[in-house]
């Protein structure tokens, strides 16, 4: 069992080119993402226009903004009109804004005519309507990992809590099974116990998916979450924050593994102390290396 940690990184504040981070704006969902982008940003002497169309938005986020508006989701010509007149040259998506929201707030001409266009409503339909628009009105959308690069998941081990050989393999089936889930557009999650496949996420998320696996394997189960090959990486990374934590604990999760590059720890410092407290080894996997450790058994 190895003890050794990835370094945790920092926001690289020193070498970051000022007309790359000037001119954005943030169209703020629900979550703590724009939060963290914002609040960076505000830290490289470039705080944000914040556009917030969430329901819920953190709290938080209007502290770190130049200027910050509330507007509902449905209101997309006054988005557009806000975005030309604050000047703004890059628009960061981040955050949850619930489809069902469409359906109960008033829709304006403007995304009535992008929604007039799609032959289905599925959440990445009208996402990337939105995003099209954007970019005929000469927006740039940046990848959230642009927007929040000090979390992402490094490579390696953060926890005190190391892997067996055994967990080791587990992860590498796990991850070339979460791959082709992701695939068919299924989902990013997979429970593995002792070489079996005990769980796949499908419509519910991650969190029951995890109760799922670990009621089927009980304690000693490793999670393994990949980015989807077909993910949009401007407005859809996978995020794992304390709340699927606590969810792997009640679960007996021994170990969760997040692929490394591609998705976004939420409160790091916080969820590696929760981890640890809880016996839970967390740990950052690059695919390349995940293939070396698993077959397909059978």
């Amino acid at each position: 069992m190895t003890t050794e940690r990835a370094p945790q990184g920092a926001d690289e504040i020193q070498g970051v080119a000022m007309d790359e981070i000037q001119g954005v704006a943030i169209l703020a969902g629900n979550g703590r993402l724009p939060t963290e982008a914002a609040a960076r940003l505000c830290r490289l002497g470039a705080p944000p226009l914040v556009l917030a169309v969430g329901p819920e938005v953190d709290p938080e986020l209007p502290q770190y903004a130049r200027a910050y508006h509330r507007l509902p989701v449905g209101q997309w010509g006054e988005v557009r009109r806000l975005l030309v007149e604050g000047g703004v040259r890059r628009v960061a998506l981040l955050g949850k804004v619930p489809k069902v929201n469409l359906y109960h707030t008033a829709i304006d001409q403007a995304l009535a005519e992008l929604l007039a266009e799609l032959p289905a409503l599925n959440d990445d339909a009208i996402m990337l309507a939105l995003v099209d628009d954007l970019l005929r009105m000469g927006f740039e959308i940046p990848t959230q990992a642009w927007a929040l690069p000090h979390l992402l998941m490094p490579e390696g081990q953060l926890t005190q809590t190391g892997l067996t050989p055994e967990e080791r393999r587990d992860i590498g089936i796990g991850f070339r099974v979460a791959r082709e889930i992701g695939r068919l557009d299924l989902g990013q999650t997979v429970v593995v116990k002792d070489r079996a496949v005990l769980a796949v996420e499908a419509i519910e998320g991650t969190d029951p998916c995890i109760l799922r696996g670990g009621a089927l394997g009980g304690p000693g189960a490793v999670v393994v979450k990949v980015r989807k090959p077909t993910q949009d990486a401007r407005f859809d990374l996978p995020t794992m924050g304390l709340d699927t934590v606590t969810v792997a604990k009640q679960a007996g999760v021994r170990v969760l593994a997040l692929e490394a590059g591609e998705t976004i720890l939420v409160d790091r410092e916080r969820v590696i102390e929760e981890a640890d407290r809880a016996g839970i080894c967390l740990i950052g996997v690059r695919e390349e290396k995940a293939t070396t450790w698993g077959v397909w058994p059978g």
